[in-house]
């Protein structure tokens, strides 16, 4: 299993105990038993393009960053890891974008595992890297993620206040510009539908 045996290596990399690694190696072996062949051998794939320097830069951290998510619910720690490499690429090459999705993967780590404060400090650097990059559809999904947190942890002014300010704002002009792109004909039918299913869902979560 080269993806399984590599990953390993990146934990020894990260200055993990040999005990620590042992029981990461169980967690992710789990994983990929219960997700059955297939999922092994697509792992492996996404780890090999992830490993090859002459794929292009985006589609390197697509990878990577699929592989964590394909980790996400079920060993969290290895989907950290995984992002932080990915987080450590994005800042080499100066991709702001792809910055800041591995700093929203972490923060979902941290969310999951119910660690609040830490999920919001990497959610609003992972914000701050999104509006740099202009990427709204992003930035967008991150207000959501916050504006829950705060509901979450049972912070219901600080929650709405957040949705006031920032979430419904971002709302308004991500509908707008769809309206405005689907008019012009920039993007199709199903684009549209998929930008007002997200404005209408940070909406939701402000009700």
């Amino acid at each position: 299993m080269p993806f399984l045996r590599q990953l390993n290596g990146c934990f020894a990399t990260y200055g993990c105990a040999l005990q620590h690694m042992k029981k990461r190696y169980l967690l992710i072996s789990f994983c990929f038993m219960a997700f059955g062949a297939f999922a092994q051998v697509n792992a492996d794939s996404l780890w090999g393009v992830w490993n090859d320097p002459n794929q292009a830069d985006t589609i390197r951290m697509r990878a990577i960053q699929n592989l964590a998510w394909s980790l996400m619910y079920s060993n969290p720690d290895s989907t950290a890891l995984l992002a932080r490499l990915g987080l450590e690429y994005a800042q080499k090459i100066g991709n702001t974008n792809w910055e800041g999705k591995a700093l929203n993967t972490i923060g979902c780590t941290h969310h999951i595992k119910g660690e609040y404060a830490e999920a919001i400090k990497f959610f609003t650097k992972s914000l701050t890297a999104q509006e740099k990059a202009n990427d709204l559809k992003g930035a967008s999904a991150l207000y959501n993620n916050l504006g829950l947190i705060y509901r979450e942890q049972g912070n219901n002014p600080k929650a709405l206040e957040y949705y006031e300010k920032t979430a419904l704002p971002t709302a308004d002009l991500l509908l707008s510009n769809a309206q405005k792109s689907f008019r012009a004909g920039d993007v199709g039918y199903l684009e549209y539908v998929q930008a007002l299913s997200r404005a209408n869902d940070i909406r939701l979560g402000y009700l």
